[in-house]
C-alpha cells in the first residue's frame, strides 16, 4: 500500500502526532516523565518535518514547552489553516520537563501560523482565526510569556 491510498483524514485522527515525535527522536510526549530526559538535550533545536501526502501536506514543528519534545501539527486544506495542538494550555511542570521561555517561543510560533481552526486535543475544535489566537493568547498571559 503505497501513499496514494493513505485516508489523510485517518491518519490524522489516529494521532499521527507520535509518529513525528518518535521521527525527531523526542519522546516527552508519551508517558511524560520517562521520555523527557531524552527530549531534553534536543529541545532548543528548531526542528520541523513535513510529509507529503501527494496534493496534501502535513507539517510537523517541534514546539517544546509542556513538555520538551511537545509537538503541534497544520495543514493547510481548502483554503484553511488547521492547528492540532494538543497540550496548549500546559501544564507546565517540572517533572514534565516544562519549560516556560521554550513556551513562550513555541507558542510565538504557533501564533505566527496566524490557523483559521485550531484542534486542540483536550478542550476542543475553535473555528475562527480570533477564537484560535484568544485560545493562544489566554495561555500566554496566564504563563506570564504575554
Amino acid at each position: 500500500m503505497g501513499l496514494e491510498n493513505v485516508d489523510l483524514q485517518q491518519v490524522v485522527q489516529t494521532r499521527v502526532f507520535f509518529l513525528f515525535t518518535y521521527d525527531f527522536g523526542l519522546s516527552g510526549n508519551a508517558g511524560h516523565n520517562e521520555g523527557c530526559q531524552k527530549g531534553r538535550k534536543d529541545h532548543r533545536k528548531s526542528r520541523t518535518r513535513i510529509w507529503d501526502f501527494g496534493e496534501q501536506k502535513i507539517v510537523c514543528l517541534h514546539t517544546p514547552g509542556h513538555t520538551p519534545g511537545s509537538i503541534c501539527i497544520y495543514m493547510d486544506k481548502d483554503g484553511k489553516r488547521i492547528l492540532f495542538g494538543q497540550d496548549l494550555h500546559g501544564p507546565l511542570l517540572e517533572e514534565f520537563g516544562s519549560n516556560i521561555e521554550d513556551y513562550g517561543r513555541s507558542t510565538k510560533k504557533l501564533l505566527d501560523l496566524d490557523a483559521d481552526i485550531l484542534c486542540e486535543g483536550h478542550f476542543g475544535i475553535y473555528k475562527t482565526k480570533k477564537d484560535v489566537r484568544d485560545y493562544i493568547l489566554s495561555y500566554r498571559r496566564q504563563y506570564g510569556v504575554e
